[in-house]
């Protein structure tokens, strides 16, 4: 069977259009990912302030107790790790036992933010 000069014209222009159609799609979703990654990120970052802000400006001799209370204002999915500067976790709201928890001192987020003073890390 023999492809017409028309047909072949056809199905060039066919794949041309799919192929053009498909680069469209991958970037938009890679643009749309990348936008929703940098909006939780905002989000994130105004809960660290919140937190931040709170623990400097509180004369609470108990912070965990104070932690405890903000954390309750934030969505229930959202969990809070507070890390001293040596890595030592200092206060999870997901995990009682911090003393158990290994030092967090070389996770990308933690050595990220001891170089410049903010970082973070996406796990799946």
């Amino acid at each position: 069977m023999q492809i017409s000069y028309r047909q072949k014209l056809f199905f060039s222009f066919f794949l041309v259009f799919t192929l053009f159609t498909s680069g469209i799609i991958v970037f938009e979703h890679a643009r749309e990912r990348r936008y929703r990654t940098e909006a939780l990120e905002e989000k994130l970052d105004i809960f660290a302030d919140i937190i931040h802000n709170t623990l400097i400006h509180s004369n609470v001799i108990n912070g965990n107790q104070t932690l405890d209370s903000l954390t309750i204002l934030f969505p229930e999915n959202i969990r809070l790790t507070l890390v001293d500067r040596q890595g030592c976790v200092l206060y999870d709201n997901a995990i009682k036992e911090t003393s158990r928890m290994e030092n967090h001192a070389r996770r990308a987020e933690i050595v990220a933010a001891s170089k410049d003073g903010k970082g973070s890390d996406i796990r799946t």
